[in-house]
């Protein structure tokens, strides 16, 4: 029997810093378990937490196994970024092995038995979800690891906004209700500047941008993108965190909130 399967191809638009446990020495290295891991909180803002251990399999409660699986095409090693980009860029600091931007990469979907219809489509959701809104690796939260879809080949499947007003409404049509904005920095601003910008974020607002100690996850989150073929920083956080409040917060010389923010 042939499972049915849906190939994703995406690029990275920033440096990724993946890897194993070693990840301030080793080589970077795309690694599927990060990548389901990111699906799987990205499914749950869609369709909560029953719907995605069911979908993607769970080992806690009523455990069961995954109804999809994610295939990674090895075909091509990934390379490496070179010199060792900053994990901190606006401090130019924290040189680390990361995987280089401009690369790309397949992930397929294969429907598993059992998968019914419904959870094969919100699966895939998910996944487009992910490529359009996510990151991958450390400093996720701060634009590092930005991936971005690209569209398949037939023309009747391409699926990928060119337009902010494109970008809305497929976001919409998933079923994402987070507030989405993107920053009006100048059009042909480099991913990684935008990267810096995503990264210098301010002290003391800790329900803004998170905190070191205790380790706390950023609430706002910052992602290149590209629309029409231009880099662009979108910013996005689950209520009830006000998205102008995290403007203001980054109103200073250098930083992301200079610039005006576009709602979606």
């Amino acid at each position: 029997m042939t499972l049915p399967t849906e190939p994703y191809s995406f690029k990275l638009l920033t440096a990724c810093f993946c890897g194993g446990a070693d990840n301030q020495s080793a080589p970077a290295e795309m690694r599927v378990p990060s990548i389901r891991g990111q699906v799987r909180a990205w499914h749950r803002e869609l369709s909560g937490a029953e719907a995605v251990n069911r979908i993607w399999g769970s080992t806690a409660g009523e455990a069961g196994a995954s109804r999809v699986a994610l295939v990674w095409d090895a075909s091509v090693p990934p390379r490496q970024a070179q010199p060792k980009p900053h994990i901190l860029p606006h401090k130019n600091q924290g040189p680390r092995p990361a995987l280089s931007a401009g690369q790309s990469f397949t992930l397929t979907l294969q429907r598993l038995v059992g998968c019914s219809t419904d959870d094969w489509r919100a699966a895939q959701d998910a996944i487009k979800l992910w490529l359009l809104i996510g990151c991958l690796g450390l400093r996720a939260n701060r634009a590092a690891g930005s991936v971005w879809p690209l569209d398949p080949s037939q023309e009747d499947r391409k699926w990928v906004p060119q337009t902010p007003e494109q970008l809305g409404k497929m976001l919409r049509s998933l079923g994402f209700r987070w507030p989405v904005q993107l920053v009006g920095a100048p059009i042909g601003t480099k991913p990684e500047e935008l990267r810096r910008l995503a990264s210098d974020t301010v002290k003391g607002h800790s329900d803004l941008f998170g905190e070191i100690k205790p380790r706390t996850p950023s609430p706002t989150k910052f992602k290149v993108i590209e629309l029409a073929g231009q880099p662009r920083l979108l910013v996005t956080a689950r209520p009830p965190v006000n998205l102008a409040a995290a403007r203001t917060a980054l109103s200073g010389p250098n930083k992301a909130g200079q610039f005006r923010w576009q709602p979606l």
